[in-house]
C-alpha cells in the first residue's frame, strides 16, 4: 500500500481502533505494539485510538453487547481524534473555516 500511495502523491497514515476489553481493563496490547513496530519500521504514521478513548465511557461509544463496532457517538469521538493526529501532526494542513 504505501509505494502505490506515495507514487501517487498521497499519504498513508495507520490507526488502530482499540476493543471495549482494552477500555476496561489490562487487556492486551500485544496487537498495538506489533502494528506500531511495522509502522516504525516503515517511516508510517501511526496512531493509537486508545489513550483518547479511555477518556470515555465504554457504555456510550461502544454498541451494546458488541466489542468492537461503535456508537455514533463513538464513531464522532474517533474522527475527532483522527482529525486532530493528522493535523497536529503536520500530516495535512489545518482546515480553514
Amino acid at each position: 500500500m504505501k509505494p502505490i500511495l506515495y507514487n501517487e502523491n498521497r499519504k498513508l497514515i495507520v490507526a488502530v481502533f482499540p476493543f471495549r476489553e482494552q477500555l476496561k481493563q489490562n487487556a492486551s496490547l500485544k496487537p498495538q505494539s506489533i502494528v506500531r513496530a511495522i509502522c516504525k519500521d516503515e517511516g508510517i504514521p501511526f496512531f493509537d485510538l486508545l489513550s483518547d478513548l479511555k477518556k470515555y465511557d465504554p457504555d456510550k461509544i461502544y454498541l451494546k453487547g458488541d466489542s468492537v463496532h461503535f456508537t455514533v457517538y463513538g464513531n464522532e469521538l474517533m474522527a475527532k481524534s483522527i482529525m486532530n493526529f493528522i493535523i497536529e501532526g503536520g500530516i495535512i494542513p489545518p482546515i480553514k473555516q
